[in-house]
């Protein structure tokens, strides 16, 4: 793969990446409610997860994603479970303001980060991307090791960039919304959030 080869990889990831989908409204609900203490945990799963379906992409292994298709039906069902859960919390819990939320716990990071992969495992918009316009950008047959790394490294950074104006943006908001009727409203629409991206999962 040349420079330009890997460049076209990285615009059409770009916009891929850009392009509101179940991972995108989960972080945007997810940072609703929690402000940016749980986001870097709650990327890096979503990197996590797009390294992975990558991997099977470049491995030749669509026919196991296939073979395997009860399991990702599975993580699937259970994402969606845990987003739902989420979202009645975000309606039902007490708002905290900005400075009285405890810094992020392991046990809070391992969460966000677990089901930001859970998520983008089970997530359709991710599966099309790396098993079906993959190959038309990218000739799978051809990639080498180097080629393969330097894409993974893409789309490490890629991901992170592109997330984080999604999480400045809605942080932003949070700030601005300081009393406790504002930050009620900003719980639910997280809640809100998190179940449409859970019945967008669930419809596809």
């Amino acid at each position: 793969m040349n420079v330009f080869g890997l460049a076209v990889f990285v615009g059409v990831y770009f916009l891929a990446v850009m392009t509101p989908g179940p991972g995108v409204v989960g972080l945007i609900g997810h940072t609703l409610a929690h402000g940016r203490r749980d986001a870097v945990p709650y990327v890096a799963g979503m990197v996590a997860g797009n390294l992975i379906w990558f991997a099977c992409a470049v491995g030749g292994l669509a026919l196991l994603a296939q073979t395997f298709h009860a399991a990702f039906v599975a993580i699937k069902y259970a994402s969606i479970a845990y987003l739902l859960y989420l979202a009645v919390k975000a309606w039902t819990s007490e708002p905290q303001p900005k400075a009285a939320v405890p810094p992020a716990s392991l046990h809070s990071s391992l969460s966000a980060a677990f089901t930001a992969l859970a998520i983008t495992l089970g997530n359709p918009k991710t599966m099309v991307f790396y098993l079906a316009i993959l190959p038309t950008v990218v000739d799978l047959k051809t990639l080498v090791l180097v080629d393969a790394l330097a894409c993974g490294g893409a789309i490490a950074v890629v991901l992170p960039a592109g997330m984080a104006v999604y999480v400045l943006a809605v942080d932003r908001a949070r700030d601005l919304m300081r009393s406790g009727r504002g930050l009620r409203l900003l719980n639910r629409i997280a809640g809100t959030a998190m179940a449409g991206a859970a019945l967008t999962i669930a419809s596809r």
